[in-house]
């Protein structure tokens, strides 16, 4: 039943309807979707209800290395329940989600919902989206810097586009934000004259990366990438857990053709990861190099001075795409962590 989670149903439904055998959690949409629940809490007097969908989860993380040391021990079955991923960086990792029974948010006697989770998978979102009453819902947009919270699918035609975080609360039915969760956001823009000169003062580095690509073979890369990784971390076939982006940033003023061979194996480029480490086949250079510079460009430009940051406040309701990356932070100048999707 859409509009079902906000306090005057939530409390007819507490003080009319039966909980659960042997619980306290109450039905909030068909009593058979035993997932979709609500706890009454008493908090300085008055009742609250903390509401859930599911049994809430947490994910687990490990390094692609991490993962290695214990991958051979695990049968199928526990295997699946791992999934590859990739960081904010492109950086690959492997992940499983732990049920964890938490609420995804708290009605107050004052109409509003305040947001209490960290994560909201497509499932989450749809059933927190669809019970509220306001005309908005919470969507995945990696382009804003994770789960926002809209009332348009299309960009150019959105009036209400805020980031959805954690302590985030509003009003259930109108959607109006609570003086709690006033917050500042700080866009990173590109300026283009401090980029282009950025990138002519690394013209000469990538010029000579692309001449090694174009005019070395698979054989070579790997034997040449097999001896850059023995010098600079010899206990990388003991399963390292060397960070190969930052030795890559390490190596890009000493040597950048070595440095470009970490950028690849950081980023997984062209099999070159599995290439090096367990003598498989490798893309062709000419192929790598091609996936290697727009990532090579996009780190130095993010490790450097080329942006300006443009301010948007709560009251103006959005804000426009963060390519670059964003800040949010409260009216204290705390900084506030988006809820991931």
């Amino acid at each position: 039943m859409a509009g079902s989670i906000n306090y005057q149903q939530l409390t007819w439904l507490y003080q009319n309807a039966p909980p659960y055998r042997n619980t306290n959690e109450y039905p909030y949409a068909h009593r058979n979707h035993r997932h979709k629940y609500f706890i009454p809490v008493e908090v300085n007097g008055k009742i609250q209800f903390n509401v859930h969908y599911g049994w809430g989860s947490e994910e687990e993380r490990y390094s692609m290395a991490e993962f290695e040391q214990f991958a051979y021990s695990l049968n199928k079955r526990q295997r699946d329940r791992y999934f590859y991923n990739e960081g904010s960086e492109k950086i690959p990792y492997m992940s499983k989600w732990l049920t964890k029974h938490a609420p995804f948010g708290i009605v107050r006697d004052d109409n509003t919902i305040e947001i209490i989770c960290e994560y909201m998978g497509q499932g989450d979102r749809m059933i927190i989206s669809e019970q509220l009453g306001v005309s908005a819902y919470f969507m995945q947009e990696a382009s804003s810097g994770g789960v926002i919270f809209t009332d348009r699918y299309a960009q150019h035609r959105r009036k209400l586009k805020r980031p959805a975080f954690k302590g985030m609360r509003f009003n259930i039915d109108t959607g109006e934000l609570h003086e709690s969760s006033r917050y500042k956001i700080d866009v990173k823009v590109v300026d283009r004259k401090k980029s282009n000169q950025l990138m002519k003062e690394h013209v000469d580095k990538l010029s000579m990366i692309k001449m090694f690509y174009n005019s070395t073979d698979e054989n070579t890369l790997i034997a040449d990438m097999t001896d850059a990784i023995k010098q600079n971390d010899p206990e990388y076939f003991n399963n390292s857990n060397l960070n190969h982006i930052e030795k890559a940033r390490q190596l890009w003023n000493v040597d950048p053709v070595v440095s470009s061979y970490f950028y690849v194996l950081g980023y997984y480029i062209g099999n070159a990861y599995w290439a090096v480490k367990y003598n498989s086949s490798i893309n062709p250079p000419k192929q790598i190099f091609k996936q290697l510079l727009p990532k090579l460009r996009k780190d130095l430009k993010g490790n450097a001075d080329v942006f300006n940051r443009h301010t948007y406040w709560d009251f103006d309701n959005n804000y426009p795409s963060a390519k670059w990356g964003l800040e949010i932070t409260d009216m204290q100048g705390n900084p506030i962590k988006q809820i991931r999707g």
